[in-house]
């Protein structure tokens, strides 16, 4: 999601503010304007974990099934 803010952010860059960069912070902004939606954890179901790496970055989110079924994430990690 950072990506192009982050690339204007190397030592060699030349700083152009992009549509491709506003669109960033765009969403960037509205990220941290909605807080997710945490459920509890209960510690008689099983968790799940999804995770997702790159170059750059790697996050993952532990998750958890309701009574109906629905994953519900319990918690995210990211670097």
């Amino acid at each position: 999601m950072a990506r192009p803010l982050t690339n204007l952010l190397k030592k060699d860059a030349i700083w152009s503010w992009t549509s491709e960069a506003q669109q960033a912070f765009e969403a960037i902004k509205s990220s941290l304007q909605s807080a997710p939606i945490l459920a509890l954890p209960d510690e008689d179901r099983p968790f799940s974990v999804v995770c997702d790496a790159s170059d750059f970055a790697i996050g993952c989110a532990l998750l958890q099934a309701d009574a109906e079924g629905r994953e519900r994430v319990v918690s995210f990690q990211s670097r």
